[in-house]
C-alpha cells in the first residue's frame, strides 16, 4: 500500500462553534500528548523513518514520512482543539506529568518496528473510539470521526509493509 498514491484529500472538520469545556478538553489530552499519543506517534514514526532509510528501505522510510506528517496535522489539529476548549497544548500526561521519550519504541529490527507501529495505530484507534461517544454531536467528534479515518489507514498501511517484510 503506497500511501502517496492513496492519500486521503478529505479536508478536516472546522472547529468553528467549540466553546471551553474542560471535561472535553481532558478528554482529548491523551491522544495529544499521552503514551499512545499523537506526539508519541510522530516521535516514533521518524526514528523508525530514519532507521528504515540507514538500512535500504527507502520505499518503506517514504511511506513512513508520510504518514507521520499526517501525524504532525493531528497534533496540531488537537492543540488548537484544546486551546479553543479553554485548555494550554502543553505535552503534557494528565493528570499530571509531562510526555516523555521513553514511551517511544526504539526498536531497529524490520518486522519488529512494524509490529511496534502496529499496535501503536491499533491502541491510538482504540483511544479515539473510546472518548468519541463521550463527546457527543460536536464539531470535536466530527474532528475525531476524521482523524480516526486516517489512524486506519495508517494501520493498513503498516500491516501491509508487515506482510511485504515478512513475506
Amino acid at each position: 500500500m503506497d500511501l502517496r498514491d492513496s492519500e486521503m484529500h478529505l479536508p478536516y472538520p472546522s472547529l468553528a462553534g467549540l466553546k471551553r469545556n474542560r471535561r472535553q478538553c481532558e478528554l482529548i489530552f491523551g491522544a495529544y500528548s499521552g503514551k499512545d499519543s499523537e506526539l508519541t506517534a510522530i516521535t516514533q514514526y521518524v526514528y523508525h523513518e530514519l532507521i528504515f532509510e540507514s538500512l535500504g528501505y527507502s520505499d518503506i522510510a517514504a511511506q513512513y514520512e508520510q504518514i507521520f506528517i499526517d501525524e504532525m496535522r493531528h497534533l496540531s489539529l488537537l492543540g488548537n482543539a484544546i486551546i479553543k476548549l479553554g485548555g494550554d497544548p502543553v505535552y503534557a500526561v494528565m493528570p499530571r506529568g509531562f510526555w516523555t521519550a521513553s514511551f517511544v519504541t526504539y526498536s531497529s529490527e524490520p518486522c519488529r518496528m512494524l509490529l511496534d507501529d502496529i499496535a501503536a495505530e491499533t491502541a491510538g484507534i482504540k483511544g479515539y473510539k473510546a472518548v468519541l461517544p463521550q463527546l457527543g454531536d460536536t464539531p470535536l467528534a466530527a474532528l475525531i470521526q476524521r482523524i480516526i479515518m486516517d489512524e486506519e489507514r495508517h494501520l493498513a498501511a503498516f500491516k501491509a509493509m508487515y506482510a511485504d517484510i515478512a513475506g
